[in-house]
C-alpha cells in the first residue's frame, strides 16, 4: 500500500464549486482499479485556502499509471461532473 498527497493553494478559487468538483473527483478517483481510497480536505492557513488529496493505492504500478494517465482521468472526471450538474442541478 502506498499513499501520495497532493497540497494545491485554492486561495484565488471559487471554493465552493471548487468543494463540488473535489467532492466528484473524489468519488470518481475512489472507483479506478488498484484505488484503496481517496481523502480530501479543504484548509485555512492564516489568510490562504489549501486543498489537500491523499491517495491510497495499491502498490507503486498503480500510482505511476495514474499519474501517467492523469490528463485522461482528469477528462473522465470532468465529464463526470458535467453530468452529475446537468442530470441533478447541483448548481
Amino acid at each position: 500500500m502506498i499513499e501520495y498527497e497532493v497540497t494545491v493553494d485554492i486561495t484565488d478559487t471559487d471554493r465552493e464549486a471548487y468543494k463540488l468538483w473535489l467532492d466528484t473527483y473524489t468519488s470518481e478517483t475512489k472507483r479506478l482499479p488498484g484505488f484503496i481510497d481517496v481523502k480530501c480536505s479543504v484548509t485555512k492557513v492564516l489568510n490562504n485556502y489549501y486543498s489537500c488529496i491523499r491517495y491510497i493505492v495499491k502498490d507503486k504500478y498503480v500510482l505511476e499509471e495514474f499519474i501517467a494517465n492523469k490528463e485522461k482521468t482528469f477528462l473522465d472526471i470532468d465529464r463526470a461532473l458535467k453530468k452529475r450538474i446537468l442530470n441533478e442541478g447541483d448548481i
